[in-house]
């Protein structure tokens, strides 16, 4: 094999190395961005939840909430 085809053939490698990189970056990108998104959205799922849970234990108890007596 002369040297010219072994340069022809690393520079091929190199270049489709370099596609994959490119195609991987993108990839890490979006999903980087979606983890992002659904990290904020429990987030605020999570406060809201909480805020949920103190409204309803700062509530009175009311006699629909109590069991009656034959329980």
């Amino acid at each position: 094999m002369s040297a010219e085809i072994r340069l022809i053939n690393l520079e091929e490698k190199i270049l489709f190395q370099e596609d994959t990189i490119l195609q991987l970056d993108k990839v890490i990108r979006k999903q980087y961005d979606m983890i992002d998104t659904l990290t904020r959205r429990l987030k605020a799922l999570e406060e809201k939840v909480e805020m949920l849970r103190e409204e309803i234990e700062s509530q009175p108890a009311t006699i629909t909430d109590e069991k009656p007596p034959h329980y």
